[in-house]
């Protein structure tokens, strides 16, 4: 509000000096909370699981401190109470100590979230439940709160029905719940709030990926549209209409290695030469293209050992940050992987990344082999393994523990779902280790992995 407005307002006052202040306060308010209060994309706890061992008390500092980030700007809904912030640290606690027993306060914790109205909290806020949750192993109060999530993108959207975050928002919900219809309908309204045409593109095939219209007719329309660009002419060519075998570093006794080898194009994540490949009978011989995350980059320029590139037709990177990448990408050797943006929550892993990527290219079929979702204690191949310093950088103390923080981040539930449902498609498949994973539900999905990196901290 102007000053001459503001005076306007309060014309008939005659002290038009404490008018003056007031106006002054007001925007002396509005600057300091602009500075001093910046919204939160995202809460997270600041502390480690070694400090919460150290002293319990830490949990009511970090308590409050979460409860007024999760309550800033929440004008329209009530929020949550800080006796329930305080309950989910005290769970988190009860986990980290005693993994093995029934967690109580988890069990009265659900019954109190039950009881909370999804629209207590939009679904960014309640998301960040989620997270909280997830990184201290709440994992059967998780699926709770990502069911608040989505009531809650539902209930925004009632109320802002034209506003685009909450079309999108609710967009990724109904995704997530496979509502595809909604979901289709809600692009439309999309649509006409005139966002840009690519943007439009990448909502439409996510939305055809998920509904198992990979590689038909329908799909590749829209992803011939987006590759047209002649820097991606040579990846294409090396992919289109050629047989993919997509294949991890997870150990899984199939021995599938002839029939990886089999296929047309090669695919692995972060090759760093065929003497970390593993037994050639699982994992196979060759490998065309390899795809690599940033934190494999910055160890591979680090050494600046590039050799293993040689062995390659193709690369692909996530970013363009290093001179060794410019250079593939002026030779048309390097490719930057068109990644899923839409989950629900968290971000897609590198897998994700190749199999999605590789949709844009029309291939004729994909396999994926040795990939688990993190489900087995053997997260890589022994050759891969004793390498430590291409993995993290540094000797790894507890490889387990290390994966387990960055669930939250790389939800692992979206990924259920994004592969679930990805692998409707006809000629989309994956070995029995991943297919016998996702044939599992929700709840033993979880269970699973509680087994594998909570239990055996006891």
């Amino acid at each position: 509000m102007s000053l001459k407005t503001f005076l306007k307002s309060k014309i008939n006052k005659k002290n038009y000096f404490l008018i003056l202040v007031e106006w002054c306060y007001i925007k002396l308010r509005k600057l300091l909370s602009f500075i001093f209060e910046p919204e939160p994309a995202k809460v997270s706890l600041n502390f480690s699981f070694t400090d919460l061992d150290k002293k319990i008390t830490t949990s009511s500092y970090v308590s409050k401190k979460n409860h007024g980030l999760l309550h800033r700007y929440l004008k329209n809904y009530s929020g949550i109470s800080l006796s329930y912030m305080e309950k989910l640290l005290d769970a988190a606690y009860q986990v980290w100590l005693f993994p093995n027993k029934p967690n109580s306060l988890e069990i009265e914790l659900i019954k109190l979230t039950q009881l909370i109205p999804s629209s207590s909290l939009p679904t960014s806020r309640w998301l960040s439940l989620y997270d909280i949750s997830f990184n201290c192993g709440l994992l059967n109060l998780i699926i709770l709160l990502r069911e608040k999530a989505i009531e809650s993108a539902y209930v925004d959207l009632k109320i802002r029905p034209n506003n685009k975050f909450s079309i999108i928002v609710a967009f990724k919900a109904a995704v997530e719940q496979k509502k595809f219809l909604y979901a289709n309908k809600l692009l439309e309204n999309l649509k006409k709030l005139t966002l840009k045409s690519q943007i439009i593109q990448e909502y439409e095939l996510f939305l055809l990926s998920q509904r198992g219209k990979c590689l038909s007719k329908e799909t590749n329309k829209y992803f011939l549209a987006i590759i047209r660009k002649p820097e991606t002419q040579f990846f294409k060519k090396l992919i289109e209409n050629k047989t993919i075998a997509i294949v991890g570093p997870a150990p899984n006794n199939e021995f599938s290695g002839e029939e990886i080898d089999s296929y047309d194009i090669v695919i692995r994540n972060n090759y760093i030469g065929s003497e970390k490949l593993g037994d050639y009978i699982e994992f196979g011989k060759r490998t065309d293209i390899s795809y690599y995350n940033n934190f494999n980059c910055f160890n591979i320029n680090k050494e600046k050992n590039f050799s293993f590139f040689n062995d390659l037709k193709a690369c692909a990177f996530k970013s363009f940050n290093y001179p060794f990448q410019l250079d593939f990408l002026e030779r048309k050797f390097a490719h930057k992987m068109i990644r899923p943006r839409l989950f629900f929550n968290g971000y897609s892993l590198l897998g994700a990344n190749i199999i999605y990527d590789i949709l844009h290219y029309s291939p004729s079929k994909i396999k994926v082999f040795n990939t688990n979702l993190y489900l087995t204690e053997n997260l890589y191949n022994e050759k891969l393994l004793n390498n430590s310093e291409a993995l993290l950088g540094s000797k790894i103390e507890n490889l387990s523990s290390e994966i387990f923080k960055t669930f939250p981040y790389h939800d692992l539930i979206s990924h259920y779902n994004f592969l679930n449902n990805i692998f409707t498609s006809p000629n989309i498949t994956c070995d029995r280790t991943l297919k016998n994973i996702l044939e599992m539900d929700l709840d033993k999905f979880l269970k699973k992995v509680k087994e594998i990196y909570l239990t055996s901290k006891a």
